[in-house]
């Protein structure tokens, strides 16, 4: 690991970036669900392939200040998860020799928020439109398969957050056949 320098690059300088972030993401699809593979790429052509050209122009300061300039548009846990997705990338450059060490990639702090990526609106719903987006919705979720319409449908009924649904329990809050919850 280096701790600032450079990136020491052994054998990349014949092969485009692209091209090695094409066969990364290929190699890791077999390991990854889908859709994290997308949204891998999502991130190296989105946000990584503006800033770093080649692989010699990814070094720790520059990945500070990477992760620096994407606070200011987007929150923590997601500088987080791209940040992450570099350091997995640049261990599979590491593992296959295009580079010789791996420049050190700290994530923000604790106490850093990040920005919100877009204002929140409140939209008011009638019984008819929250009818509509519910049917739309899918019956399960595809990855963790948990009946998502029935979720909706029952907070949009029961006027409770998502947070205090997840914490229900049976029997201790409701038990089968009950016309009501217990006080």
């Amino acid at each position: 690991m280096t701790q600032g320098g450079a990136v020491s690059v052994v054998r990349a300088s014949s092969v485009d970036i692209d091209v090695l972030v094409g066969q990364y993401l290929v190699d890791v699809s077999a390991e990854l669900a889908p859709e994290t593979v997308a949204t891998y790429q999502c991130y190296f052509v989105n946000n990584f392939a503006p800033r770093f050209d080649s692989l010699g122009s990814i070094t720790s300061s520059a990945m500070q200040d990477y992760s620096r300039a994407r606070l200011r548009q987007v929150k923590r846990g997601t500088v987080c998860k791209e940040l992450s997705a570099m350091r997995g990338f640049l261990r599979w450059c590491l593992d296959r020799g295009y580079i010789s060490d791996i420049p050190v990639i700290k994530d923000p702090p604790a106490r850093s928020t990040g920005t919100t990526a877009c204002d929140k609106v409140r939209v008011d719903l009638n019984n008819d439109r929250a009818t509509k987006l519910i049917t739309a919705l899918p019956q399960w979720s595809k990855r963790t398969r948990y009946p998502v319409r029935d979720l909706i449908l029952f907070i949009w009924e029961t006027a409770l957050r998502r947070k205090t649904v997840q914490r229900l329990r049976c029997p201790e809050h409701w038990q089968p056949g009950a016309a009501t919850a217990p006080a």
